[in-house]
């Protein structure tokens, strides 16, 4: 524009227009989640040259921390714990002098899909888990029913042959060979858990009765299961206390220190009137819950 009375002339308004630099990151990672002791993974897609990932994780104290060796555009966690549950993390990308930061993503972990072994065993029942457990780790097989179902049915008493049973397995003494000749005169290379009964003779857990028998369709009572574990642990040195745990149960009584051994080990527990009431028929589920306890100990 030119103003002819002041001799000056303006140019037209120019525009400068600056060019954003092209983003590294074209798909940020994206949270997850999963269920416990399942792999996990994020990825981040990006564009450039001789590109460099390096993927943080967030502290404690709220800063970003390199996660050792996780230098790739995924990142995999092989086995997701509970304590990883909430945890957060974010990738880092470089090409040249340029660096991206990635979008926050988050690891969820929630607990592992609880599916019903047995039948008459459901979610609700008091030893679900331990039940459960016999049946998911193949140390209790039940009773397979005609639709495909299985019933443990944890309130019958557990026979003395079933109980052989579930300590054979337990043991992973996969090895062993029954003997030919029976060491009980009242079971026979064809009875049966056969195998199991003369495993648990082998190993010292069950001597038998007097009279040469097993009875392995005999309930075991309380007292003979703790005597039967306690040798299962290798009879461990233990000093029985001079006051019994139980109210029910003497210092002079036959298995007392196993049984006094079983309350210490956190494996039995009594009953709420402080009793343990030896010579009853251990049921089932109770059976469960006394060897879920062994193999998983708290003390």
């Amino acid at each position: 524009m030119t103003d002819k009375n002041k001799g000056q002339e303006t140019s037209k308004t120019a525009i400068l227009t600056v060019a954003e630099a092209a983003e590294l990151i074209t798909a940020q990672p994206k949270s997850v989640t999963v269920q416990e002791g399942s792999p996990a993974s994020f990825t981040v897609t990006a564009a450039g040259d001789n590109l460099t990932y390096q993927w943080q994780a967030k502290g404690n104290d709220g800063t970003w921390q390199d996660v050792a060796g996780a230098t790739k555009a995924t990142l995999s966690v092989s086995q997701a714990t509970k304590e990883l549950n909430g945890s957060q993390y974010q990738v880092v990308v470089k090409s040249g002098d340029k660096s991206e930061t990635s979008s926050v993503v988050t690891l969820t972990v929630t607990d592992k899909a609880v599916t019903q072994f047995f039948a008459d065993v459901p979610l609700n029942n008091q030893f679900f888990t331990e039940i459960n457990w016999m049946g998911t780790s193949g140390y209790s097989t039940g009773w397979v029913q005609a639709d495909g179902s299985r019933l443990y049915m944890p309130l019958d008493g557990i026979h003395r042959d079933a109980f052989a049973a579930f300590m054979y397995r337990i043991s992973g003494d996969t090895g062993y060979q029954a003997p030919a000749v029976s060491p009980f005169r009242d079971i026979t290379p064809s009875t049966m858990y056969y195998k199991e009964m003369c495993w648990l003779s082998s190993k010292g857990i069950a001597t038998g009765w007097p009279d040469g028998t097993y009875r392995p369709l005999d309930n075991v009572n309380r007292d003979a299961m703790a005597a039967f574990m306690y040798r299962y642990n290798g009879s461990p040195a233990y000093q029985a206390p001079g006051s019994s745990p139980f109210s029910d149960v003497v210092t002079s009584q036959l298995f007392y220190k196993e049984m006094a051994w079983m309350q210490s080990q956190g494996l039995s527990t009594g009953w709420p009137d402080g009793t343990y009431r030896p010579v009853t028929a251990i049921a089932r589920d109770a059976m469960a819950a006394f060897l879920y306890r062994m193999e998983n100990p708290t003390k």
